[in-house]
Order: structure tokens, then C-alpha cells, then sequence
């Protein structure tokens, strides 16, 4: 018996746009999706008569204000699904015989859907006011989730991390928030990439040690997460250590005068520090966390150990990390400032140039370095 083909992929262009051309109508066998209509009805999702919300009633007399929950209606859940469905429909059959400039749409129709899916939703919580159906639907839209990864995952040979962030699901309730993370980019493409793109704390809501510097010729910002200086702090620590042995094998070496130097030379994350990037252009280190009120910041909801006790028959990554931890024959990092904030470094370089780069730099040689980075 033959082995059923595959249905052909068809996708029709409309060329009248100065941006270059839009595709209308994706066709595969069964699978038909009008363009125009899925952003429509994920664009407006936001603004859905039917979508729930809490508001806040003010008596005058008492002068106190109540919270008061409007639920969502089933004319929004059917239409938020449906418009899940048609992202599951694209990235199953269309993604990868798409244009660049296409999928990038349809990365930003991703991000509207997680923006609307912003509901009194907080079952785990008993301080809020939720919706009857919060848990039902929180476990179905992070399944969805989790399955475009899957569907991504499966069909992108270039992508090797989850791309969608979300709640892991057999999570009690979330045990960290990630930020504005950016629908399409890996976990640390969000901070190493030009100018941080997951990265939204706007600049009034960043604390930094001491005051922040401006950099006139600012060629490109990136902030650096906690993650990134345990690592980095890491390297120089065990850099240092070699030093010193090198030093002690020597005896014709001045061992002090040679660590005083490599510490000139090492990277300080704990504080303001300038120096010649390997592309020869001057760069600012700025030690900075943002600020606990901030909405946009990625931060930990707990200290230590989520489950010390390894009790919990279905742990999320973030539990397994933690047992992970407990073996491990190194202790936690612990930033010198302590691990209270989210301890970030933000990296600024100038456009301006004070040094010739590394030879073979300017050829790629470091594009894909967090590329495996996990």
C-alpha cells in the first residue's frame, strides 16, 4: 500500500506593499488560514467585550474601594482557543516555508495572544478575586504552549530551546516571572542580542550602584541576567586560582605585582568598569537590579528551596533544578550584594573605536558563542 503524500503547501502573496509582499491565505490539504482574520481576532482579543477583569468599586462614604471581578464569558474563551488554534495550525504546516518578514508576524500574533491571556486567573493565590474556570483554563492555554514548542521544536532543525515561554504546568503556582520575554528568541537571546529585546524595565525603574553613567555615543545596551555573572564570576574565579598556582611554580616571577595586574585585568561585575571590547570599541559595565514595583522585571517569588523535602510526585524543571542543586558539589552563587535582587550588569558600547579588534572576530567567529547555552 502507498504511503499517503503529504498535501503541497500553498501560500498566496499579495506584492502591492512597500515592505515587500504579505501572504493572505496559507493553504495545506485541510489546513486554510486567512491571514487577515487570525490578526484581527488575536489583535482585538485585548479588547474583547467578554474578556474578564478586576476593577476596583469606590464608596464614598466608607471611603474604601472593593475589589469586584467580571468573569470572562464563553464568547471570549471560544474565541481566544480558536485563535490558539490557528497559531498551532501555522507553525505545524507554514513556518518553515515562510518568509522571514511573515514569520516575524506571526511571532508578534504569539505575543498578543500571551498578552491577552493576562486574566484574574491566579487560582493558586487566596488574597484575589479569580474566574470560576481560572484553573481549566490556565491548564489548557499552558498546554497549548507547551505543544507549539513541541510543534516548533519537531519542524525548525535551527531551534533547540523552547521559543514560547511559559508556566511550567504541574506547577502549584509560578515560583518565578521571566519578564517581557520575546516570543521567537531563546532564553539568553533575550538579553545578548542587541539592546535585550526580552528585556522591557525601563529606565526610571532600574537601580544602579551609584549613579548611572551616560554614554553619548551608545552603540548598542545589553543587560546581563543573574545567571550570566554566576557563570562569568565563575571563570574569573577559577582564572584566578590558576594564576595563583602559575605563580607559585615560578619562583622568578613577582607574584604580587603579576595578580595585581591580572586582577587590573579581570572583569569587576560588582562595579562600574570600563574597558576595550574584543571588537576594539570602549564598553561600560554597570551593575544595576531593577526595582522590586517594576512589572517588566524577571524576579524569583522564593528563596531557597522550593521543594526541600522532594515530595512532589510531578516536579516542574524549577524543582528538578533544585534537586539537581542539592548534589551538586558546588554551593549556590551568591552575589556580593546578595541574592534578595535580581543582580544584573548593564553592558553599554560606544560606537566610537580605541583599539583594533581580535583577528577573525569581525568573521563570525563568536556569532553563534550561546548558541548551546541552555
Amino acid at each position: 500500500m502507498e504511503a499517503r503524500k503529504k498535501p503541497p503547501v500553498i501560500i498566496v502573496w499579495e506584492w502591492d506593499w512597500d515592505d515587500g509582499p504579505l501572504a493572505t491565505h496559507y493553504l495545506c490539504g485541510d489546513n486554510e488560514i486567512d491571514f487577515g482574520a487570525v490578526w484581527k481576532q488575536i489583535k482585538t482579543l485585548k479588547n474583547h467585550a467578554g474578556r474578564g477583569k478586576l476593577h476596583f468599586i469606590f464608596n464614598p462614604l466608607s471611603r474604601r474601594t472593593t475589589p469586584a471581578l467580571i468573569e470572562c464569558t464563553p464568547s471570549f474563551i471560544q474565541t481566544f482557543f480558536s485563535a490558539a488554534a490557528k497559531l498551532l495550525d501555522y507553525f505545524a504546516d507554514f513556518f518553515l516555508h515562510d518568509s522571514e518578514s511573515m514569520r516575524r508576524m506571526w511571532w508578534n500574533l504569539v505575543k498578543h495572544l500571551q498578552k491577552a491571556a493576562v486574566l484574574p486567573h491566579h487560582f493558586w493565590r487566596d488574597d484575589v478575586l479569580c474566574c470560576k474556570h481560572s484553573e481549566d483554563f490556565t491548564d489548557t492555554y499552558e498546554a497549548i504552549l507547551v505543544l507549539l514548542n513541541r510543534v516548533i521544536l519537531a519542524r525548525d532543525p535551527a531551534a533547540k530551546l523552547d521559543l514560547i515561554a511559559h508556566r511550567d504546568l504541574f506547577s502549584p503556582r509560578p515560583s518565578y516571572k521571566v519578564g517581557k520575554f520575546k516570543p521567537g528568541l531563546t532564553h539568553w537571546q533575550q538579553f545578548f542580542l542587541k539592546d535585550s529585546p526580552g528585556f522591557k524595565v525601563a529606565v526610571g525603574e532600574r537601580k544602579y550602584v551609584g549613579e548611572p553613567l551616560r554614554i553619548e555615543d551608545k552603540m548598542c545596551e545589553r543587560h546581563v541576567p543573574m545567571g550570566a555573572l554566576a557563570v562569568v564570576d565563575k571563570h574569573v574565579k577559577r582564572a584566578r586560582e590558576i594564576a595563583e598556582e602559575y605563580v607559585q611554580s615560578d619562583p622568578d616571577i613577582q607574584a604580587e605585582e603579576f595578580l595585581q595586574d591580572f586582577d587590573s585585568k579581570s572583569i569587576n561585575l560588582h562595579s562600574t568598569t570600563r574597558y576595550i571590547s574584543l571588537s576594539g570599541h570602549p564598553t561600560t559595565l554597570q551593575p544595576m537590579h531593577p526595582s522590586r514595583l517594576s512589572q517588566s522585571a524577571p524576579r524569583s517569588y522564593f528563596d531557597g528551596l522550593l521543594d526541600e523535602d522532594l515530595t512532589v510526585a510531578r516536579p516542574n524543571l524549577a524543582l528538578l533544578d533544585d534537586a539537581t542543586g542539592i548534589y551538586m558539589p558546588t554551593s549556590e552563587y551568591e552575589h556580593p550584594q546578595g541574592n534578595g535582587e535580581f543582580r544584573m550588569v548593564t553592558v553599554t558600547t560606544s560606537a566610537s573605536k580605541e583599539g583594533e579588534p581580535i583577528e577573525g572576530l569581525t568573521n563570525g567567529l563568536l556569532d553563534d558563542m550561546f548558541d548551546e547555552w541552555a
